[in-house]
């Protein structure tokens, strides 16, 4: 399996849209897997759409800061079998692997 992996720190997906302009970004570049930094949304869900899923983890305060997350294209979305948050600055993907499983981990680091 060829994967085409990439990292963006998206500064806010508060801004109403911004899930679709990253999304139209991961099928123009034909990217597999992208980690999302700093989505700043609460809470943690999983978002499935036809040609990809948004995985994502944030605060459970109402903060507005740091989140961490990942989307994967539709071809992906079938090899995906475990998403991990470890807090609101790391969250771990779990793929299915032709010989081996694949962990993916995002993180994002707080600003000072």
């Amino acid at each position: 399996m060829d994967l085409t992996m990439a990292t963006w720190n998206v500064r806010t997906m508060l801004i109403p849209r911004k899930m679709q302009e990253i999304s139209k970004e991961m099928m123009k570049y034909k990217i597999d897997i992208i980690a999302l930094q700093e989505i700043r949304w609460q809470g943690q869900g999983r978002i499935d759409k036809p040609d990809y899923a948004l995985l994502y983890n944030g605060s459970e305060e109402k903060t507005g800061q740091l989140g961490t997350g990942c989307m994967v294209n539709k071809t992906m979305k079938g090899s995906l079998f475990d998403f991990e948050p470890q807090n609101n600055r790391i969250c771990k993907i779990r793929l299915k692997g032709r010989f081996r499983n694949i962990s993916y981990i995002s993180s994002c680091t707080q600003e000072r």
